[in-house]
């Protein structure tokens, strides 16, 4: 595969692009501090000075020996048939949110556009939402935040 066309636009083209991507339903690929590693993550909430993001994680597989069954239910099976960023079937982790300021996503992608996955469906990422907001260990001021009450 060739030099993406985006590695031959300007700094100020690249953040431009980035910053009009990077909005509620995009996928990112971005460093991830908790798990050490890249990760998919899932754009689900914006704060209303739009500075603040929340996301959660987008896993190929849910690993049954980390989560309480009580919790299981708070991850959101998607397919690689609806969703054609994916690489395969996944699970979008409903139970925590990932909080970064919108300035992360940006660089992110203006650094590499390659980091832009994709964009969920409407009606896929309203689920999801309803899913975060029925999860009882998320905290109310973070849902509060990024409405998803």
């Amino acid at each position: 595969m060739g030099q993406p066309l985006a590695d031959f636009f300007s700094d100020n083209e690249k953040t431009a692009f980035a910053n009009r991507n990077i909005e509620l339903g995009t996928v990112v690929k971005i460093y991830d501090r908790i798990a050490n590693k890249e990760k998919w993550h899932l754009i689900v909430g914006v704060s209303n000075d739009e500075i603040m993001m929340a996301s959660v994680r987008i896993n190929s597989e849910l690993n049954l020996n980390c989560i309480p069954e009580a919790f299981r239910r708070y991850h959101y099976f998607i397919t690689k048939k609806d969703n054609a960023f994916l690489e395969h079937d996944s699970y979008v982790d409903c139970s925590k949110l990932i909080i970064r300021k919108k300035k992360d996503f940006v660089n992110c992608v203006a650094k590499n556009s390659m980091a832009l996955k994709g964009k969920m469906e409407e009606n896929k990422l309203n689920h999801i939402r309803a899913t975060i907001a029925d999860c009882r260990v998320i905290e109310p001021k973070f849902k509060k935040q990024f409405c998803l009450q």
